[in-house]
């Protein structure tokens, strides 16, 4: 099947629109999300009226008093609420012939029909007000990539969520979201979510967090106590260096620990495992997810690595699959940290058609200054304007050593391979991404280069993989020409 042929079969509405409306409004056993759908729909609406409330309590309070405010306030809450009552009541949905209907929308309506074939993920989750209520969230995904054709997001009763989930997943069992997982699977032990905290990105974010709460502080809490980091009088060497190092020293142990709270949070009791023909993934604590994919149409595997996981080996193993990733922040995670062992086992067991046995084409050593002259002259421009500006601009001279670790870094992570199904990617420099594809999934692939590049018989490998983002881009640098030029026989 060629890439149009399989696009097209990938959208969702395969009848017209008006009939399936009509359909709908004569159908009887239509159902609607849970009442609590309802605050759902009000607080987003409320947050698009904010500035609006603002203004009337800032316009207002001076010229008319408190009363006046409270009685503008409760108006525009009761009209919100109003109209997040009616959305509320017009999104029904309703299943007939292994497919989900959804209709939504009171004067702008909008018609979904999602066939059970079509779908490729369906994730159920439960945050601390759903499980307070007996809710989950059920998001069904399919490979369209209109975000309003591949999304339909329902919260209901959990134990109808599941229902839901099973027959989609043709299941027959009653699996419940926190019920022990009776399959063989893999799991993340304490000291895989200790390592991920310590080398995931994730204390970068909780130094940043130090600092603006230290923001705060420093206005309320440390002028209130007449408390200050530094003494005016006392600015000797010994003095700054004993305080820089108990501040650095401070922020590493608050930063790790909230790195730490923040991986068991989000990770705890992570478990991944194949059940029949579907892959599933659940984790969280206080937001419990657990989504489930359809192994044929999981697209590649992508192994990420930032500086310190390329020093001890490990990485962090993501899912390339059409419809999930869509929201902000989500990512399909395979498995959150693993060494190279636990990789190859995974893939093995779960997903062995990603098992690449191929050889990795790594670029020439002639390549290696290719990596590296375009950093040098850009630090070289840089340091030359910082050093006729600034007294102490000669020292950013210190950053070629950066550039030539970044640039040899970048030469050792490049590397391309290609066996009968598979296309196998490697590259950047501090943080290293490997790709496994699908060849059915490269919707091209090509070469480029500049003179210089060709006067070493050096080209770029141009990939693009069928996405969520429609079509990604993945550009692999200075690899042997003939070498892509036999790739690109192989593809076609």
């Amino acid at each position: 099947m060629n890439n149009k042929e399989e696009l097209k079969n990938h959208q969702n509405i395969s009848r017209n629109s008006q009939d399936i409306i009509e359909e709908v409004d004569e159908f009887d056993e239509v159902e609607r999300n849970h009442a609590c759908k309802i605050l759902y729909l009000f607080l987003r609406k409320l947050m698009s009226w904010i500035f609006l409330i603002i203004i009337v309590i800032k316009n207002m309070h001076s010229d008319f008093g408190f009363s006046a405010i409270f009685f503008a306030l409760f108006i525009i809450l009761s009209f919100v609420m109003f109209f997040s009552m009616i959305d509320w009541y017009n999104q029904i949905f309703y299943f007939k012939d292994e497919a989900i209907y959804y209709k939504s929308g009171l004067m702008n309506i909008k018609i979904r029909e999602i066939q059970f074939k079509k779908v490729n993920t369906v994730d159920l989750s439960q945050g601390i007000l759903e499980k307070a209520f007996g809710l989950a969230k059920i998001k069904i995904d399919t490979a369209s990539l209109s975000k309003d054709e591949s999304e339909l997001s329902l919260l209901l009763n959990k134990e109808k969520a599941i229902e839901i989930r099973n027959l989609i997943l043709n299941r027959k069992d009653d699996e419940t979201v926190l019920e022990e997982v009776s399959y063989d699977c893999y799991t993340l032990n304490s000291s895989q979510l200790m390592l991920y905290a310590l080398t995931s990105n994730a204390i970068a974010k909780g130094i940043g967090i130090i600092f603006v709460a230290y923001t705060f502080l420093d206005d309320y809490f440390l002028d209130i106590f007449d408390i200050k980091l530094f003494d005016k009088g006392h600015f000797t060497i010994q003095y700054l260096l004993t305080k820089a190092i108990w501040i650095i020293g401070a922020i590493l142990v608050i930063s790790i620990t909230l790195s730490v709270l923040q991986s068991f949070i989000r990770y705890y009791n992570f478990k991944v495992y194949v059940d029949k023909d579907k892959l599933n993934i659940r984790y969280g604590l206080l937001n419990e997810k657990h989504y489930s994919f359809a192994r044929n149409k999981i697209k590649g595997i992508h192994s990420k690595q930032n500086l310190i996981m390329q020093l001890f080996h490990i990485k962090t193993l993501e899912i390339e699959s059409i419809g999930y990733g869509d929201e902000k922040g989500e990512s399909a995670i395979l498995f959150p940290i693993c060494n190279v062992d636990l990789e190859r086992k995974i893939i093995n067991d779960i997903l062995p058609e990603f098992n690449f046995g191929g050889c990795m084409q790594v670029p020439p050593k002639r390549a290696l200054i290719r990596f590296i002259w375009k950093k040098l002259v850009f630090i070289a421009i840089l340091a030359g304007i910082f050093t006729y500006y600034f007294s102490f601009g000669f020292l950013s001279v210190l950053l070629f050593p950066f550039a030539l670790i970044l640039g040899y870094m970048q030469f050792k992570n490049t590397a391309v391979g290609m066996e009968k199904d598979l296309l196998v990617m490697s590259y950047n420099g501090f943080y290293k991404v490997g790709t496994v594809v699908k060849k059915s999934a490269v919707q091209s692939i090509g070469k480029s280069y500049t003179y210089f590049q060709k006067k070493r018989k050096l080209a770029n490998c141009n990939v693009s993989i069928f996405s969520n983002q429609k079509y990604k881009s993945i550009q692999v640098e200075n690899l042997e020409d003939q070498m892509i030029d036999d790739y690109l026989k192989k593809v076609r």
